[in-house]
C-alpha cells in the first residue's frame, strides 16, 4: 500500500505548539515539519501520545550534531533532548521523521533536521540527526508534536506539520 495523507496542521498565529492531533494509527509514518520561524528561543520538545501527550520519562535518544559524535540520552520526558532553547536565528527549519507504530512494540523513530543558522551563503546550515525511542508498548500513538519545553518561544504564522502513513 502507498503512503496515505493522515493530518496536517498550519498555524495561523504564533503558537507554542505545532501538532498532528487524532492522528490515523497506521504502522509506518512520515512526519514532516516546516517551522517557518519563531520568537525568542525555539525548543524542539517532541512528544508523542495516545489521547494526550506522554509527558512522563518514557523516551531516549541518541543525538548527532554536523556528523559529530552521538550523544545517548535516556528516561527523558520528550524526544530531541539536546535540541531545546536554540535562538530564533536558526529557523526557518525542516524536520523529517519515519516512525514506526506497531502495538505490542516499542515506538521507534529517525528524526533528520536541518536548520537555517545565520541568513546568507556565508554560514552552512546545522544539521541533526536523531534516533528516538518512545517505551510506550500498550497503545499506539495518534498524536505527535513540536511543544514549547518552558523557554518561553513560539512558532511563527504558517509553521506547518503534515504526517503521512500507511500500513
Amino acid at each position: 500500500m502507498g503512503w496515505l495523507k493522515n493530518i496536517t496542521d498550519t498555524l495561523g498565529s504564533a503558537n507554542n505548539i505545532i501538532s498532528n492531533i487524532g492522528m490515523t494509527k497506521y504502522k509506518f509514518n512520515q512526519i514532516m515539519t516546516y517551522i517557518t520561524g519563531a520568537s525568542g528561543f525555539v525548543d524542539f520538545t517532541g512528544r508523542v501520545g495516545d489521547g494526550s501527550f506522554d509527558s512522563g520519562a518514557n523516551y531516549s535518544c541518541r543525538e548527532s550534531q554536523g556528523g559529530g559524535a552521538a550523544i545517548a540520552r535516556i528516561n527523558g520526558t520528550f524526544f530531541n533532548q539536546g535540541l531545546s532553547a536554540y535562538p530564533a536565528q536558526y529557523a526557518p527549519s525542516l524536520h523529517i521523521v519515519y516512525g514506526i507504530n506497531i502495538a505490542g512494540e516499542e515506538k521507534l523513530f529517525m528524526e533528520f533536521t536541518v536548520l537555517q543558522n545565520t541568513a546568507g551563503a556565508g554560514t552552512p546550515p546545522n544539521r541533526y540527526q536523531t534516533d528516538n525511542k518512545w517505551s510506550n508498548t500498550s497503545v499506539q500513538y495518534d498524536q505527535n508534536g513540536y511543544i514549547d519545553g518552558g523557554v518561553g518561544g513560539t512558532y511563527d504564522t504558517n509553521t506547518n506539520m503534515s504526517s503521512l502513513g500507511t500500513d
